[in-house]
């Protein structure tokens, strides 16, 4: 397959974007400060490329330096919009997840392959040309024009710069070629869970926020506010977790991360599962938590997403070959987790006691 068709193939692989809500100003300004955070190292990935391309393949060198050159100072785009929404990028630190995404970069360029960063290019730009226009529709509406300079950029520009990348690294020798397809599906899958980690990151501060001014203006308890926001965040983590659960289940074959992860669990978690230790570690797991004991357990309390997900995973385990009907489970799955969102939002339960967020969102209300 070329990598023009990979590529066509996997273009969708992104669709969890639509899922963000970029309508909410504080999620908007997250998602622009942590793309902002990674995007500050594309130049210097691309000549960290460069200078390890040899004089043989110059015209590959000269693509490098030039698309190094085109990519210049566009984080300073997301630091503008930031400005626009009234906040700054020293309020947003980077999350872990998105120095996961560019740092696992800078490894495979130095000891890997150089030019497997391709992969993670393309992935990117990718994104942009595929989503940009929808992202640029959304953003416009909710905070207008001159708060969307980022991605009206990269939603009109990549376009050309996925052609000029795809007709370069299409003269690659086939093992390169490999490396970069790989190297396109990890990037894939590591913003998918960049995307659910920002939305975490921003529900988390929103929530304290509303148990907080509940607090102040007398209208909970603290102990009734903050028990407000740790019941509605566990709900939201547990939607993640599984999340975790699917993504590990879909890449099987990554058996020896199960194993270390198994070997690193302290003799008080008890015996468990290569695979339940993994997601444990790389999911912060608090091990007290009733619902958290063991992956039985959580797909026990957890049954209308993990039959969902169940569905979506068992038609096909090669994810690079998803077919429609794959396609139209995963559709399901998300609508599951979706309505487990419009809950934590602020819909009546009996579980939170019938408390919603007020009109304006700043506080709970009965």
């Amino acid at each position: 397959m070329s990598l023009h068709a990979f590529f066509d193939a996997h273009c969708n692989d992104l669709d969890v974007i639509r899922d963000f809500p970029f309508a909410d100003a504080n999620a908007y300004a997250q998602f622009l400060a942590q793309t902002r955070h990674y995007v500050v190292h594309t130049t210097r990935l691309l000549g960290a490329t460069a200078c390890r391309v040899g004089v043989e393949r110059e015209p590959l060198h000269v693509r490098l330096m030039q698309h190094a050159a085109e990519e210049k100072s566009h984080h300073r785009l997301a630091e503008h919009d930031l400005k626009k929404l009234g906040r700054s990028i020293d309020e947003f630190p980077e999350l872990p997840i998105t120095k996961a995404l560019y740092q696992s970069q800078y490894f495979r360029v130095e000891h890997v392959l150089a030019t497997s960063i391709f992969g993670y290019i393309i992935a990117l730009e990718g994104l942009a040309v595929t989503y940009g226009d929808w992202i640029h529709e959304q953003v416009c509406a909710a905070h207008g024009e001159p708060a969307a300079t980022f991605v009206r950029l990269h939603a009109h520009e990549d376009v050309d710069h996925m052609a000029k990348t795809l007709d370069a690294v299409s003269q690659l020798p086939q093992e390169e070629q490999v490396a970069i397809e790989e190297n396109y599906l990890f990037t894939t899958s590591l913003y998918r869970v960049f995307s659910s980690g920002v939305h975490l990151a921003t529900l988390s501060g929103l929530m304290a926020a509303r148990s907080i001014n509940s607090v102040l203006c007398g209208g909970l308890l603290e102990s009734q506010a903050f028990e407000e926001y740790t019941a509605r965040y566990r709900r939201e983590y547990a939607v993640f977790y599984q999340f975790l659960l699917g993504f590990y289940e879909i890449h099987r074959d990554s058996a020896s991360y199960f194993w270390s992860a198994q070997k690193l669990m302290p003799a008080s978690a008890g015996a468990v599962g290569s695979r339940e230790a993994f997601v444990r570690l790389v999911s912060g797991l608090a091990w007290a938590e009733p619902r958290f004991e063991s992956v039985d357990a959580f797909m026990e309390a957890t049954q209308d997403e993990s039959a969902a997900l169940e569905a979506a995973t068992q038609i096909d385990r090669d994810w690079s070959k998803r077919s429609p009907e794959v396609a139209s489970r995963a559709a399901e799955h998300i609508a599951v987790l979706n309505r487990e969102r419009m809950a934590l939002m602020g819909r009546p339960d009996g579980h939170w006691n019938g408390r919603a967020a007020s009109s304006d969102g700043l506080r709970w209300r009965a």
